[in-house]
């Protein structure tokens, strides 16, 4: 039995690894047990460029240390992500990591349970496990943080588990089957405590070229038709990194922070939680945060799990909690025309509208843009009748094509 163990450990390392290695092989003493450590300072993000899906099936366009893992981890039985926290979840750069792991995936999609799926590109995936140092979290945060987790492996179709340690003893506990947290009340920034810039945030690892843009200039549109002045409506587009320390300083000088971004592996693109993680707590209680994250997947269940926590994190901060909007089956917006869209692009202007007015977002606009949380007993057929013909993956067996990639879309290049 061959056992990987990926450090991404900042701090601790040398004791907790060896203990997580005794851990395994008090269960197989016959086990190897393997250590990588992964250079998380010059692991390069994910761009969303998708050319590990439809240019260079199972290949990530970067070259770096993920080469190597991506191939220890399908050769391995059992797997373990040994990883640093910070505000409550993963670090940004350990969700890097975690968001390079998309090319084990197809960007086909299969029905399991009446909810999206990819499909794996491997028959076979190793059992996956994980650690995290839960002394510096809450018994909620570290609660999240499993249920993530669980989320993360399910997808996968494999069993995972969570290593604990402690003085009195080693445990690995199976992560079973669970729910994500509820949302909580969202907190309404009234006028009177509004000051400084309207900040919309892209964080989109796509930068300018990515759905979030389109959504965050509709929202500006609303803002704007609202009376917000052009001038007091700033962007700033989180894939560029060399600005986030400025930013995050800049973060107390204005009260309305608007978070719009992509779901990449059932939580924020790594580019995003590495801004988090710059945050300080603020003075003052009148500073709000709102988010709306988007996705492929036609149902927006797949975002709750991320829901969860961005929903208690504000809080962490001192800050207001304004709500979270998820809206799924955003992909095909980037192939769309403009003229296509004018629906979506009204109900965004009016969100933009209700929140600039309120201080909130309102519930009117987010029920109509959330809709569908779950795939009704219709729609599900309907997709299980169009995977059985083949035409349910069609916009991207097309995109393969167009790349003349359609012949290697079954590559299974780290065997």
């Amino acid at each position: 039995m061959r056992i990987t163990i990926f450090n991404l450990l900042t701090e601790h390392q040398e004791t907790t690894l060896t203990a997580i290695q005794e851990t395994y092989l008090k269960e197989y003493p016959t086990a190897t047990v393997g250590i990588e450590n992964i250079p998380l300072d010059n692991l390069k993000d994910c761009i969303g460029c998708w050319s590990c899906w439809v240019k260079t099936p199972g290949l990530c366009i970067h070259k770096d240390s993920m080469s190597t893992t991506y191939s220890s981890l399908v050769k391995s039985d059992i797997v373990l992500f040994a990883m640093s926290t910070a505000k409550g979840f993963i670090s940004g750069p350990c969700k890097t990591f975690i968001d390079r792991l998309i090319p084990l995936f197809h960007p086909y999609f299969r029905l399991d349970k009446g909810e999206m799926m990819h499909v794996k590109r491997y028959d076979e995936y190793p059992v996956m496990d994980v650690y995290y140092d839960d002394t510096t979290l809450t018994e909620g945060e570290s609660a999240i943080l499993e249920d993530y987790f669980y989320r993360m492996f399910e997808h996968f179709q494999i069993s995972g588990h969570r290593i604990c340690l402690n003085q009195e003893e080693h445990r690995r506990i199976l992560l079973a089957d669970r729910s994500p947290k509820p949302d909580i009340h969202w907190d309404t920034l009234p006028p009177e405590s509004s000051f400084g810039k309207v900040i919309l945030y892209n964080g989109s690892p796509r930068g300018k070229g990515g759905n979030s843009l389109k959504i965050i200039n509709q929202l500006a549109v609303g803002l704007k038709e609202a009376g917000v002045k052009e001038e007091d409506i700033i962007i700033r587009h989180l894939a560029n990194q060399a600005n986030h320390a400025l930013w995050a300083k800049d973060f107390h000088n204005h009260s309305r922070h608007f978070f719009v971004f992509p779901l990449y592996v059932h939580a924020m693109p790594g580019i995003v939680k590495k801004f988090f993680d710059l945050l300080t707590p603020v003075k003052s209680d009148s500073i709000q945060m709102s988010f709306f994250v988007q996705s492929g997947f036609p149902e927006g269940f797949q975002s709750h799990y991320l829901r969860a926590w961005l929903a208690r994190f504000p809080r962490t901060l001192n800050c207001l909690y304004g709500g979270i909007l998820i809206k799924g089956g955003m992909e095909a917006l980037q192939v769309k025309p403009d003229e296509a869209n004018k629906k979506l692009y009204a109900q965004l202007n009016h969100l933009g509208q209700g929140y600039a007015k309120t201080g909130l977002m309102q519930a009117r606009e987010v029920a109509i843009l959330s809709s569908p949380e779950h795939l009704s007993l219709p729609v599900q057929l309907l997709f299980k009748f169009a995977f059985k013909i083949g035409i349910g993956n069609f916009y991207w067996a097309y995109r393969l094509k167009k790349n003349n990639a359609y012949d290697r879309r079954f590559d299974k290049p780290y065997m």
